[in-house]
């Protein structure tokens, strides 16, 4: 799974269930619909945003068509992604969760979470996976 991808796919996943930063949801939604012609996948995401095959589906439609590697996407999935951060009340959960990455190199580090904390990460198969610096503090 593209890293890049399945970023762009949560971030819209997260923001269909938030009830912030609907312009920018807009917006990426729009360009994704119109310039990638990513409309069904888009739809069912925001029938069940909290389905995990539909998120996958959506990530790998993304990758297919090259809308990862879309500087525009790319700018508009981290504008809402920052700004769903910015206005999500500080809960005292936090989870992150990585799993289902299947043959590709995979590099991530600085994850940090605090509150009542849980890193997960699983179903990961690559040629070459490397995680570092976690810190979960609850």
């Amino acid at each position: 799974m593209d890293p890049a991808a399945l970023f762009i796919a949560t971030t819209l996943a997260a923001a269909v269930l938030s009830e912030t930063a609907k312009d920018t949801y807009g917006a990426l939604k729009a360009k994704l619909a119109d310039v990638f012609e990513i409309k069904d996948e888009l739809a069912i995401l925001e029938k069940k945003p909290g389905s995990e095959p539909y998120l996958q589906e959506l990530a790998e439609e993304i990758a297919k068509k090259g809308a990862a590697a879309d500087q525009d996407i790319t700018q508009l999935a981290k504008a809402l992604a920052e700004e769903l951060k910015q206005n999500t009340p500080q809960d005292t959960r936090t989870a992150v969760l990585i799993e289902q990455i299947k043959n590709s190199q995979l590099e991530m580090g600085e994850i940090h979470t605090e509150g009542s904390s849980r890193v997960a990460v699983r179903n990961i198969k690559g040629s070459k996976v490397k995680i570092g610096n976690v810190t979960a503090k609850s």
